[in-house]
């Protein structure tokens, strides 16, 4: 009896050590499961962000180009205008660099159609813009202002903002193949605390330490996962740099903030801010410091805006606005004069260093301007470009006459 009892004890006992054996197996199992779906998400969130930073480097050559060539046109000076040749082709260079990075990453069949359809519109809008240099700088055959604005609006405006979609394009599909990869990793998460949730119940039934050692894995793997998710999300919506709206959610924003403003027959404004004199900066001081104005800055318009109101950053130096239920006209003008005033002030860079940074302004309103999003956006890019034409550090209403002063 006593050794059928003792082989009894010696069979539950192997029993015992066998369960135990393998729920630490499991257990070490799902742990692990957790801590790389940690690091799935952290490479999904780095490879976000790396990607939007390439496509919106791609994007800024593309429009400072553009930019270039318009300064080219109207710049006097030969000396100067030598130097703005040599910025335009640096540009190029930049723009051909931030794509052969793009290039490299891990990039899904929808990213890489994408940036390919990219890369033949960078070609026929270099050759564009090439061929409208060299009509500009041909001293024998001088293009007067007519001629000039309808080859850039003919030539180079349709393809540079084709391609400006593309990498913007690029950044979506960035956050939507992120956001399909947190699903799935939510999914697998989710799946694995069901399992380590059944453990902790049969962990119950054996030993109180292997319950309280799940219990204690589980909240500070499920939180640190949790915080990830909701910072992905703050990621998808804001820009890194200054916590604006980035330009995504600003269009979403406008959308919304238009149909209100129907339902409502409320008078709506759009203010894009294009900043003067970053580059000289970030020439002067570096792009640290460059950046250090630009959080600055934007603390500075938010602080003149309602919370009713959006303000996002779309571009490496502009802003855009949405200014709701304005009541009239002068009101805008009084939020713009106010922004330019407050550029006026001294910024501080630290070891005494200080500097100034100016605004060309372009306003639209609806429904006076225009009544959809493609309407004003195009208004206001065109009053900005007005604003810096006659000089910068001003404001120009979209419906105002090019021949009138501001």
């Amino acid at each position: 009896m006593k050794i059928k009892l003792l082989d009894a004890n010696v069979t539950l006992l192997a029993g015992f050590g066998l369960v135990l054996l393998l729920m630490a197996a499991q257990m070490t199992l799902s742990i692990s499961e957790l801590y790389s779906l940690r690091d799935r998400m952290d490479k999904i969130v780095t490879d976000k962000l790396v990607k939007s930073s390439l496509a919106q480097k791609m994007f800024d050559a593309s429009r400072e180009r553009a930019l270039l060539l318009m300064m080219v046109y109207y710049e006097g000076d030969p000396f100067e205008r030598d130097e703005l040749v040599m910025q335009f082709r640096g540009y190029a260079e930049r723009f051909m660099s931030a794509r052969e990075k793009l290039y490299e990453k891990e990039l899904s069949l929808r990213e890489r159609t994408v940036l390919g359809e990219s890369v033949s519109l960078a070609a026929d809008g270099a050759l564009a813009m090439n061929q409208v240099l060299d009509m500009v700088l041909d001293e024998q055959n001088k293009l007067d202002h007519h001629e000039f604005l309808l080859l850039f609006r003919e030539q180079v405006f349709p393809i540079r903002n084709q391609l400006t979609n593309k990498m913007e394009e690029i950044g979506w599909t960035a956050v939507e193949e992120s956001q399909k990869a947190l699903d799935i990793a939510e999914e697998n998460f989710q799946h694995v605390q069901k399992l380590l949730w059944l453990l902790g119940g049969a962990a119950l039934l054996i030993s109180i330490v292997i319950v309280w050692m799940v219990y204690k894995r589980i909240p500070r793997t499920s939180s640190k996962l949790h915080y990830m998710y909701e910072e992905m999300d703050h990621i998808a919506k804001h820009d890194e740099l200054t916590g604006l709206l980035n330009r995504q959610t600003f269009e979403g924003c406008l959308e919304e903030a238009l149909k209100r403003a129907a339902y409502y027959q409320e008078l709506l404004a759009v203010l894009y801010i294009d900043l003067d004199g970053l580059k000289k900066i970030n020439d002067r001081y570096g792009r640290s410091l460059g950046d250090l104005v630009l959080q600055r800055v934007s603390r500075q318009f938010m602080s003149y805006v309602r919370d009713a109101d959006s303000i996002a950053r779309v571009g490496g130096d502009e802003f855009v606005i949405i200014l709701s239920k304005v009541g009239s006209k002068e009101n805008v003008v009084e939020v713009t004069e106010r922004i330019l005033k407050g550029l006026e002030a001294e910024i501080e860079l630290g070891n005494n260093r200080q500097t100034q940074i100016g605004a060309s302004i372009g306003v639209a309103l609806y429904p006076e301007d225009g009544e959809s999003e493609e309407q004003l956006l195009s208004l206001v890019d065109q009053a900005v470009g007005e604003a810096k034409r006659r000089g910068g550090h001003q404001f120009h209403f979209a419906e105002e006459d090019t021949s009138e002063s501001q």
